[in-house]
């Protein structure tokens, strides 16, 4: 009993006692790891990454996974033809990885699983298809990957909440590709919980990249809601939410979110449609980063305009970027985030040339971190010598014709 009055004083009281007292933090169960600790989890996560890669393309060619009894025979299966580099049948602690193949879907559908046993060697489940999906929380949980992309890995506790944000909302800017594409092909958005949504998702459409499973990089789980606006089976809207760093809800009903700019890691991170409606702007980011975010994002939809070109024979006919974006989506660009450039400025397209309806040239721009249009409109002949303050970026038929210095 005394033991334990002892124990209620040194974590209790000073919890009760107030100001003068500051709260002593619970022990954690499992303190970070040091580099040196992780080192053997970085070489087994490169270590298949590789023989991920490999096996990605090896299903692409045959239809199938590799062949293969146990890791030894799977890297003789895939070397020479599939291995980028160099890989090991074995993990960074000196442990033979596990590989399996299995059946399931709707068609069903091969899946290739491989699997480390962590650092303390032992297995946690007895087959790679039972494991959960989602980060672990220890050095000693097991290393999974399944058709090419983790399911289930270690999350570093120490990893900034910065860093935690833009995780997450890359993964939900990853799933949303995937959303697309199912609409694309079923003329609706898929109904359901995210998990059965989800499922649907990885079985169907490999492009989706290591991904992180229905919870956010702080261990909370996604809201997921397609609904219909014509009250049709066809769902043509959905919404994809995390409830960002402190875990709590801003909206009872996910259909109740407004376009804004979210201030702190605590607000929302709110996808809709393909774009995001809610997401903060990093404060920390130079004006330089910025334009080169958007310079990354105007080449990517400049290469699936020239994409639509060599189909059609023309430029997609317009004069905003609503009208290209909808000559583009689904079938050349997917995802969301391209109508405004990283200063949230709407992008600028223009075509023209050629006879009507089929538009031989075009220029795609952002006015720049001024948020001014330094031409009098986007067809007008560049100034021989840019003036001072001129921070237009544009493209004009796949070449940058001004950028940054």
């Amino acid at each position: 009993m005394k033991q334990a009055a002892v124990l209620f004083s040194l974590w209790i009281a000073p919890l009760l006692s107030g100001i003068g007292h500051p709260a002593i933090p619970p022990p954690q169960p499992f303190p970070p790891p040091d580099d040196c600790e992780l080192l053997p989890l970085r070489v087994t996560t490169a270590n298949m990454r590789v023989l991920g890669l490999a096996i990605e393309q090896y299903q692409t060619d045959n239809n199938a996974c590799p062949a293969a009894a146990d890791a030894t025979a799977l890297l003789a299966a895939l070397a020479p033809n599939y291995l980028q580099q160099a890989a090991d049948s074995e993990d960074g602690w000196g442990r033979p990885l596990r590989y399996e193949v299995w059946v399931s879907g709707t068609p069903p559908r091969q899946h290739c699983g491989l699997a480390s046993a962590g650092r303390d060697g032992l297995w946690e489940f007895p087959l790679i298809n039972n494991y959960p999906v989602g980060p672990a929380y220890h050095l000693d949980n097991d290393v999974v990957m399944i058709d090419g992309r983790f399911t289930w890995l270690y999350d570093d506790p120490r990893r900034t909440d910065q860093d935690r944000y833009n995780a997450t909302a890359g993964w939900m800017k990853i799933l949303a590709t995937g959303l697309e594409a199912y609409n694309a092909n079923n003329s609706s958005y898929p109904a359901g919980t995210l998990e059965e949504v989800y499922a649907q998702l990885v079985s169907n459409y490999r492009g989706l990249a290591d991904y992180r499973g229905t919870t956010d990089h702080w261990r909370n789980g996604y809201v997921y809601l397609a609904w219909s606006s014509s009250g049709t089976a066809y769902l043509d809207h959905y919404v994809l939410a995390s409830a960002g760093r402190d875990g709590l809800w801003e909206k009872l009903n996910p259909r109740d979110y407004l376009q804004r700019t979210a201030v702190s890691y605590d607000n929302d991170i709110v996808l809709m449609d393909g774009q995001f409606i809610e997401i903060v702007d990093d404060p920390s980011r130079t004006l330089s980063q910025l334009e080169r975010l958007s310079m990354g994002n105007l080449k990517t939809i400049a290469s699936a305009i020239e994409q639509y070109n060599t189909d059609n024979n023309h430029y997609p006919v317009g004069t905003t970027i609503q009208q290209l974006l909808s000559a583009l989506q689904p079938d050349y660009l997917t995802g969301g985030g391209f109508d405004q450039d990283a200063f949230r400025q709407p992008f600028q397209y223009v075509a023209w040339g050629g006879v009507v309806g089929n538009p031989q040239h075009y220029r795609l721009s952002t006015i720049g971190k001024n948020g001014v249009a330094d031409l009098p409109d986007l067809c007008s002949p560049l100034p021989a010598l840019q003036p001072a303050g001129f921070d237009d970026i544009i493209i004009q038929d796949g070449q940058f014709i001004a950028q940054p210095d």
